[in-house]
């Protein structure tokens, strides 16, 4: 009788426990992947405050960041599937990646993405009296 007593509090403290873990045990595999780099210019000068998107292109859904001071960025919890990712900031080229196939609990990385300064391109042309003297093309 003592041994049947014992053996069932064994097991009632064996299910409180599986019962009390269980949450951590179904956390242990995602369903999701996450997706993190670094933006930098052409210079390899990091860039901060750039937007990204990155695209499903299967779904279409668009999920939203932006770089943080460092220039780094991430993507938690993305559906599994390929990706475009754009990035975006005020003053560079727009730039777009394709093609990054994410599968579940993946973690990847798109470090690089480069993004170049906008160069604008002004044509002046002088005249005096009305007759041409010439022309200057400037780059800013």
């Amino acid at each position: 009788m003592i041994s049947n007593d014992r053996s069932f509090r064994q097991s009632r403290c064996a299910l409180a426990l599986i019962v009390l873990l269980s949450p951590w045990l179904g956390r242990a595999q995602e369903v999701t992947a996450r997706l993190a780099g670094t933006v930098k210019d052409q210079a390899g000068a990091v860039v901060p405050e750039a937007a990204l998107s990155a695209t499903h292109i299967s779904t279409g859904v668009v999920t939203r960041t932006t770089s943080d001071a460092s220039g780094d960025y991430i993507f938690l919890q993305l559906a599994p599937g390929t990706y475009t990712l754009s990035v975006e900031k005020t003053g560079f080229a727009s730039s777009v990646i394709s093609g990054i196939s994410l599968n579940v609990d993946q973690k990847a990385s798109v470090d690089g993405l480069c993004t170049r300064p906008l160069v604008h391109r002004f044509q002046f042309s002088y005249a005096c009296a009305g007759i041409m003297i010439g022309r200057i093309n400037a780059r800013c």
